[in-house]
């Protein structure tokens, strides 16, 4: 483990992550509305947009592993949204091109610069990288909610990502001295002590139940999510089991986590019409987020950023076959079931030469 794991400089660098997290996906998630609902943009602003922000992380977090300066990274994230708001709010129709490119680079940014830090930092747990990845729910949540709000949310975003970035490189050199961080000369030859088949299906299970996952959480609907109280409750339970779904695999061990959330999650998604057993299955689903996300940055410990970008890039697949097919490829309820059950057998299959390879985290 890192030395710097789990210590209160750690602690601060990884809210201010979290806080940076937020509201770049707030800040992505109102220009990509804006443009949708107020110009002739509306297909191809959101496709530009994630695609540079979720495919893009591959090539950015492999140039992020060499450059191994991730506050830096985050901080320019920060700093390339400032500049996409301004110009959006000078030139709102002819910038189109500029604003959607240059805030998807700050979305990838923020969340590989982030995200290597994390990785960095935490040794064998998956904790810390749950609570990182939990903040873009809410942030997704309130700019859907706030598309509609006046100039005075820019001017909030604005001030927000300046002090967020400036309070992320005050850390790092706070930390270390410098904004060298902690990146281990970068290669993309696996680490795992393992045959090259047994690696080669890992990777592969990994990429496809983020895929898997992708297009579940894009097509689940549920009739009575209406209801402005249980789609709250939704947002809680996306937000909270990204957050714990590291926090009970440093608990309790990968392998069980995985097996009994997602056994659950298999059971509760037969009952789609009842909003408590949905909203259970929701905050389970989502406790693979960080697991799958701490493997592969296992097999390529050496480019945290690439397998980041990895499977970023998966999501980015699950998005796309969901815009090609509009119409759910799965039943409500017994199709998504079986899609859990395939995530389980992949996960659980995937995880094991790891969690047998490395040291697993203290069950303190």
């Amino acid at each position: 483990m890192s030395k710097y794991a789990l210590n209160h400089r750690f602690s601060l660098q990884l809210t201010l992550y979290c806080i940076a997290h937020f509201l770049i996906d707030l800040a992505s998630t109102c220009i990509v509305l804006a443009y949708i609902l107020y110009t002739h943009h509306s297909i191809s602003a959101f496709l530009a947009f994630y695609f540079i922000a979720f495919a893009g992380q591959m090539p950015l977090g492999l140039l992020a592993d060499r450059i191994n300066r991730n506050a830096l990274v985050a901080a320019c994230g920060c700093m390339l949204m400032v500049i996409a708001i301004l110009l959006m709010a000078a030139f709102p129709a002819s910038a189109f091109v500029p604003v959607v490119t240059l805030a998807a680079l700050a979305n990838a940014l923020v969340h590989i610069g982030g995200g290597i830090d994390v990785l960095n930092h935490s040794g064998p747990r998956s904790g810390p990288l749950g609570l990182f990845v939990s903040p873009g729910a809410i942030g997704l949540y309130v700019g859907t909610a706030l598309v509609h709000a006046d100039i005075s949310i820019s001017r909030f975003l604005i001030f927000s990502l300046l002090l967020t970035a400036t309070a992320i490189l005050l850390t790092q050199k706070w930390m270390h001295g410098s904004f060298t961080s902690l990146n281990p000369p970068c290669t993309l030859r696996p680490t795992l002590p393992a045959r090259p088949g047994i690696i080669a299906f890992t990777i592969a299970a990994l990429f496809l139940i983020v895929t898997l996952r992708s297009y579940v959480g894009l097509t689940l609907s549920f009739d009575w999510k209406t209801q402005w109280h249980w789609a709250l409750f939704l947002l809680i339970a996306l937000v909270a089991g990204k957050a714990f779904g590291g926090l009970l695999s440093d608990r309790f061990g990968m392998m069980r986590t995985a097996a009994i959330s997602l056994s659950l999650t298999a059971l509760l998604f037969l009952l789609p019409n009842q909003p408590l057993a949905g909203t259970l299955a929701v905050f389970l689903f989502n406790m693979t987020m960080p697991m799958t996300l701490w493997a592969l940055s296992r097999i390529f410990s050496n480019a945290r950023g690439f397998a980041f970008g990895t499977l970023t890039l998966a999501l980015f697949l699950g998005l796309w076959i969901t815009y090609l097919h509009p119409a759910p490829l799965l039943p409500t309820g017994i199709g998504f079931s079986i899609a859990t059950l395939l995530s389980l057998i992949l996960l659980t299959t995937a995880i094991r030469p790891l969690t047998t390879a490395y040291t697993s985290p203290t069950k303190t």
